[in-house]
């Protein structure tokens, strides 16, 4: 039998690992989160947390981030479009995808920049689907030829319509959810069906240093209802908005996040 091993990069080890989530610990139940949205704050009251309300801060012990952590499961599958091909998120599986969003984009014909219209999003969505090394679509362009009100949905029918593959996704606006799950569901035939084979998965990026705003806890909180994975993103720029040490920037980034799937577990 041949067995394969897969290269490891080790910059910290066990010890200062565990260090940095036992401090983030501590900033959450200490310190605590800054949460805009109401609907989580009464996730977190009904949890028996400490919500401080006239100053939208919440204040989570480790107890309830140890529950929330043993309740998540430990990878996620994202299904194709025709719901026959796997992709097993978490361990040490690796995956591509193009990133997102851009608001605009530099024209290889003039070489200037401008906005995204239509054209674009297809070419995007068409160009991905035919490369076997990203194993995931996204949402990576905004179009600028249709309303704003729109244009989440919009970029999910592009993805849809011509793309098979898996899509990351996400909403700039609370009530931009519903119609893409919505048409989500209507590829999949059913809303119990898109949660048994999750089509997308939705970042939701925290507003560093600690804090989750009214929109990106919302997007958690649907995406959790309606059985819809989320992908957390922390994104603290050191020196700037999270500590200027890098052992700093990781606490809070670690706490950013497990704050996060606090309010998914809860919803």
């Amino acid at each position: 039998m041949i067995q394969t091993t897969k290269p490891q990069l080790l910059l910290l080890n066990e010890d200062f690992i565990q260090q940095i989530i036992e401090e983030s610990f501590v900033l959450l139940e200490k310190c605590g989160i800054f949460v805009e949205n109401s609907a989580a704050m009464n996730l977190f009251a009904e949890a028996g947390m400490h919500v401080d309300r006239t100053n939208q801060r919440v204040f989570i012990t480790s107890g309830l981030v140890e529950e929330s952590l043993a309740s998540t499961p430990p990878v996620i599958k994202l299904y194709d479009r025709s719901g026959e091909k796997e992709s097993i998120i978490g361990g040490d599986n690796v995956h591509f995808n193009p990133g997102s969003a851009a608001v605009t984009l530099l024209d290889h014909k003039s070489q200037k920049q401008r906005k995204a219209v239509t054209e674009d999003l297809v070419r995007f969505v068409r160009l991905t689907d035919s490369l076997e090394h990203l194993h995931f679509q996204s949402t990576g362009l905004i179009s600028g030829d249709v309303p704003d009100i729109i244009s989440d949905s919009y970029r999910m029918y592009i993805a849809l319509r011509f793309s098979e593959k898996p899509i990351v996704t996400g909403t700039f606006r609370v009530d931009g959810f519903q119609p893409m799950r919505d048409m989500l569901a209507a590829v999949r035939g059913s809303e119990k069906a898109l949660a048994d084979k999750p089509l997308a998965i939705f970042d939701a990026c925290p507003s560093p240093p600690l804090k989750w705003s009214n929109l990106t806890a919302q997007s958690l909180i649907d995406c959790a209802r309606s059985g819809i994975p989320s992908e957390l993103i922390s994104m603290g720029m050191t020196g700037a908005t999270s500590p200027v040490t890098l052992a700093g920037t990781l606490v809070q980034h670690v706490a950013e996040n497990l704050c996060g799937l606090v309010i998914c577990q809860l919803a």
